[in-house]
């Protein structure tokens, strides 16, 4: 991470990375494939697993007639939290941030994902979208993560209509148009077939 900014500082604090200011994860969880913002909070992703992590984290101290205190630790990575040690995200341009909440897809367990606030919600089985994912996520999904040469999948998200789109790179053509109570599957093959999309949006 970098240093910690300070108001009228001459040299600029962002652009000042230390050797030592960094905090390991549980390397037993695979590698970190994806550092992301959402909602100002700092989330990460490893194969098996995914969580946030505590910036420059501030704290009270009650009491007094003054009444509560903000004091802060010092420390710009202050610490992690874990919010799954068994989900995660293999893909490194599929986790998605939208106005509501942080989309994946956990290619290990053919799920789809969403993190809203602090919570992991499993999308596509509440909306029985799991033997879906089950059968599609196969082949050369599963261990290859480079978009730039058409493998893997990568995601995007229309502000305008509120929508994540997936986009599969592979060689099985999919079709899907499935409505829950919270969400709308719609999967859309391309004329060129090493490239499906699958569209999720709120009902």
């Amino acid at each position: 991470a970098s240093r910690g900014k300070i108001n009228g500082e001459v040299i600029d604090n962002w652009r000042q990375f230390d050797a030592f200011l960094y905090k390991d994860v549980e390397g037993s969880l695979g590698p970190v494939n994806r550092l992301i913002n959402h909602n100002d909070m700092i989330f990460f992703f490893q194969d098996h697993g995914c969580g946030y992590l505590l910036i420059n984290p501030r704290g009270s101290i009650t009491g007094g007639p003054a009444g509560s205190l903000q004091i802060g630790f010092g420390d710009v990575l202050h610490d992690f939290e874990y919010i799954s040690t068994d989900i995660g995200c293999f893909h490194q341009w599929v986790p998605i941030s939208t106005n509501t909440n942080l989309m994946f897809i956990d290619s290990y367990h053919k799920q789809m994902y969403s993190i809203k606030g602090k919570q992991l919600v499993p999308v596509s089985m509440q909306a029985g979208m799991n033997p879906w994912f089950f059968d599609k996520l196969v082949g050369n999904l599963l261990t290859n993560d480079n978009p730039l040469i058409n493998k893997g999948i990568h995601s995007t998200w229309s502000t305008r209509f509120n929508e994540v789109w997936f986009t599969f790179l592979n060689r099985q053509p999919i079709s899907l148009c499935k409505a829950s109570a919270r969400y709308t599957f719609q999967a859309f093959p391309s004329d060129n077939i090493m490239t499906n999309a699958l569209k999720v949006s709120k009902t």
